[in-house]
C-alpha cells in the first residue's frame, strides 16, 4: 500500500516528476463544471490532450468518475487509488469515441489539495492593490462552490469578490455616485446578493442626495423615485421614526447602513426616503405658510409614518392664518373652523376660533353692547367656554348698565342683579341676609335668636326651666357641656320666645 504523505508533498512530487513536454497552449485545460458546462463540444474534442481537474465520485482500478460529471474517465493498470484527505484530482488524457460512446481514457493522474485548502493557498498569493486576481479566484470558487452545492466554498467566492469590490473602491481616487453604481452594477453581474451589492446602491444614492441638497433647483421626485426603485425597504411604512439605529444613522448614514442587517437596512433605507420627502416639502413650502394645509395633506399621502412632519406643515398653515386671522370677518372665521373639522382636525378649528375671538376681544374697549353680546356668545357657543363668555358680558354690562339684552343673556346664564352688581344667583341665595343669619351659620347664640336656632347651633338642652310671670314667661335651657345657661323670654304681646341673655354655668360640685 502507497504510504500516506501529505497532499502539498504530494502534490510537488507529482509536477516535479511529470514527463509531459506539451505547453499549455498544447492542452486544453477544466475544471469539472468548465468541463460539463461545454458537453456539446465533446465530441470535436476528440484526439486533443485534455487536462480535466474535479472532485471524483466513484474509483474503480480501470476507471473512475467525477461528481456531476456522467462521463467514465479509463485508467491505465499501474494507476493506484490516492490516498487522502482531498477527493480532487487533475487527470490529463483524450476523449475517444467509438461504438459504445464518448470516454476519456487517462494518462496521468495527481491528487489535489482539497478546494478549501486550495482556495487558502492561491488567496495569501493574491496581491493587494489588483482587484483583478481577487475577481478571477472569487469567481472560479464561487462557480465551483454552486456546482457542487459546497455552501462553505461558495461563501469563500463571494467573500473574495467582495474583497475584489473593495480593493477596485479603494484604489479609485474620485469614488463618485457613477463609480458606485457601477460597483453595485459589477456586484450583480458577478452573481452577489444584496447584501454586497447594496452598500454600493446606498452611497451613490447619498451621494446623489447631497448633490441635490445645493441645486438651485433639487430634482426630488426623481431622488425618491430612484430610492423606491433601488432600495428595498424604501416604500416599506415604519411603525416608529426613533431608535439608536436610527439616530446613529443620521449622524453616520454610510457607516451605517454598511454594518446593519438586511432587516434593518430596509428600515433605514425608508429613514432615507423619509429625509428626501421631508426636504421636498419644506423646500415647497411657501414663507409664508400659506399653502402648508396642502402640503400637509399630499405628504400624509406620500409618508404617513412620518406624522411630525405632516403636523409641522400644517402649523405653519395655522401660523400663516393666526397672523392675518384678525382681519377676517365673523363667517369668513367660521368657514375656516369648518374646513378644519371636515378635514377631521377639530383642534386646528378651535384654534382658529379662539384666535380670531380673543384678537376681538381685545378691540371690545371701542365696541358697543350689541357686540360684547355677540362676543360672549361666540366664546359660549363656539368654543364652549361660559367662564370666559360670562366675564365678557359682565364687562359689557358694566360698561353699559342699562342694556337690556346684556342683562337678559346675563339671567339665563343664572346671574341676578344684587344691589346694582350681577352676581350669581346661587351666590346671592347662599349669603347670609342678617346678622342673625351669620350667627347661625356660624355656630354661635346671639339675643334675640328662637328657640329653634338655637337648637340648630347647640341642639337639644340637658334641662329646662319654665318661670311665668303676670306680663312675661322666661324659659331657661342648661347646656353643661357648653356651660351656657340660654334664657329665653316671651312677652304675652309677641308670642314667640327670644333669647333674652347668655350666662355661664357655674361650675358643677
Amino acid at each position: 500500500m502507497m504510504p500516506r504523505i501529505s497532499i502539498s508533498v504530494l502534490l510537488l512530487a507529482v509536477m516535479a516528476a511529470s514527463p509531459s513536454a506539451l505547453s499549455a497552449a498544447e492542452i486544453r485545460e477544466y475544471s469539472i463544471p468548465e468541463f460539463v458546462a461545454a458537453k456539446a463540444q465533446w465530441s470535436r474534442w476528440t484526439g486533443e490532450t485534455i487536462r480535466v481537474e474535479g472532485r471524483y465520485r466513484s474509483f474503480s482500478p480501470n476507471a473512475m468518475q467525477f461528481q456531476k460529471c456522467d462521463l467514465f474517465f479509463y485508467l491505465p493498470r499501474d494507476i493506484n487509488r490516492p490516498l487522502g484527505r482531498s477527493r480532487t484530482l487533475e487527470v490529463i488524457g483524450q476523449l475517444k469515441e467509438d461504438r459504445n460512446g464518448l470516454s476519456f481514457r487517462v494518462d496521468s493522474l495527481r491528487l489535489l489539495p482539497e478546494d478549501n485548502e486550495l482556495f487558502h493557498l492561491r488567496r495569501r498569493t493574491l496581491p493587494e492593490e489588483d482587484p483583478n486576481p481577487w475577481y478571477e479566484l472569487g469567481k472560479q470558487t464561487l462557480q465551483r462552490g454552486r456546482f457542487y452545492e459546497d455552501a462553505l466554498l461558495a461563501k469563500l467566492g463571494e467573500e473574495t469578490l467582495a474583497d475584489g469590490l473593495q480593493i477596485e473602491k479603494g484604489r479609485r481616487k474620485n469614488v463618485d455616485a457613477k463609480f458606485l453604481q457601477s460597483l453595485a452594477s459589477k456586484a450583480a453581474q458577478l452573481g452577489l446578493d444584496d447584501d454586497v451589492r447594496l452598500p454600493y446602491v446606498h452611497e451613490a444614492l447619498r451621494q446623489q442626495w447631497q448633490e441635490q441638497k445645493t441645486a438651485d433647483e433639487p430634482d426630488y421626485i426623481s431622488l425618491r423615485k430612484k430610492l423606491s426603485s433601488d432600495l428595498p425597504g424604501a416604500a416599506m411604512l415604519l411603525t416608529s421614526l426613533t431608535g439608536k439605529r436610527f439616530d446613529d444613522y443620521r449622524r453616520s448614514p454610510i457607516e451605517t447602513f454598511n454594518k446593519s442587517t438586511s432587516h434593518a437596512r430596509k428600515q433605514l433605507s425608508r429613514l432615507f426616503y423619509l429625509e428626501v420627502a421631508r426636504a421636498e416639502y419644506q423646500h415647497k413650502l411657501k414663507p409664508s405658510g400659506s399653502n402648508g394645509d396642502t402640503l400637509a395633506a399630499e405628504y400624509a399621502r406620500i409618508a404617513p409614518d412620518d406624522i411630525a412632519t405632516s403636523e409641522y406643515l400644517r402649523q405653519q398653515a395655522l401660523l400663516f392664518h393666526t397672523e392675518n386671522i384678525g382681519d377676517a370677518t365673523r363667517s369668513e372665521v367660521y368657514a375656516l373652523a369648518a374646513e378644519y373639522r371636515k378635514k377631521n382636525e377639530p383642534e386646528m378649528a378651535q384654534t382658529a376660533l379662539r384666535t380670531w375671538l380673543d384678537r376681538k376681544r381685545q378691540r371690545l374697549n371701542n365696541a358697543g353692547p350689541a357686540d360684547y353680546l355677540q362676543t360672549a356668545s361666540d366664546y359660549a357657543e363656539w368654543l364652549g367656554d361660559r367662564p370666559e363668555a360670562e366675564q365678557i358680558a359682565l364687562a359689557g354690562l358694566k360698561r353699559y348698565p342699562q342694556d337690556r339684552a346684556l342683562q337678559a343673556q346675563l339671567t339665563r346664564w343664572g346671574y341676578a342683579d344684587d344691589e346694582g352688581e350681577w352676581k350669581p344667583a346661587s351666590e346671592i341665595a347662599a349669603r347670609p341676609r342678617s346678622d342673625m343669619e351669620a350667627a347661625v351659620q356660624a355656630g354661635r347664640i346671639v339675643t334675640g335668636m328662637a328657640p329653634e336656632q338655637v337648637i340648630s347651633s347647640l341642639g337639644a338642652p340637658r334641662t329646662m326651666t319654665r318661670i311665668a310671670f303676670r306680663d312675661k314667661t322666661m324659659l331657661t335651657w342648661n347646656y353643661p357641656e357648653a356651660k351656657l345657661a340660654i334664657r329665653f323670654e316671651q312677652r304675652h304681646h309677641q308670642g314667640d320666645f327670644e333669647v333674652s341673655s347668655i350666662d355661664a354655668l357655674p361650675p358643677s360640685r
